[in-house]
């Protein structure tokens, strides 16, 4: 959330921040390993980092993040999830090049977001 927005955001809500180095924390990383939550998975696609989606670890949910970010992502679950990381890794660079199909739309994704709902607030 940046700044901006602080205006519209209720006095009862503590706001504690906002971090824009994330990126700068992928930078060093050759692969992400995430559950199928879905923010982690946000945050590696954004930073151009391919990944391997942990599926049904929340409740056994399943999200099918490998088709939501096709071409950037692999989903594994817990018994063959060395055979995909293995894999991700020697495809990491065609992962790469599926994530920046995505990187651009996730950037700005929330700030989009947060503009709908703070219209919303403001016409209720």
């Amino acid at each position: 959330m940046h700044d901006e927005y602080l205006d519209d955001v209720s006095d009862d809500i503590i706001y504690l921040g906002y971090i824009n180095w994330l990126d700068d924390l992928f930078e060093y990383v050759d692969l992400a390993v995430v559950t199928d939550d879905g923010l982690s998975i946000q945050e590696a696609v954004a930073c151009e980092v391919p990944s391997v989606c942990l599926t049904k670890v929340k409740w056994g949910r399943y999200h099918n993040m490998e088709a939501v970010f096709d071409g950037a992502t692999l989903e594994a679950e817990l018994y063959n999830l060395n055979d995909k990381i293995m894999e991700a890794l020697d495809k990491a660079d065609d992962l790469r090049k599926g994530c920046k199909k995505y990187s651009g739309d996730i950037a700005v994704a929330q700030d989009v977001l947060a503009k709908k709902m703070i219209k919303k607030v403001k016409e209720d």
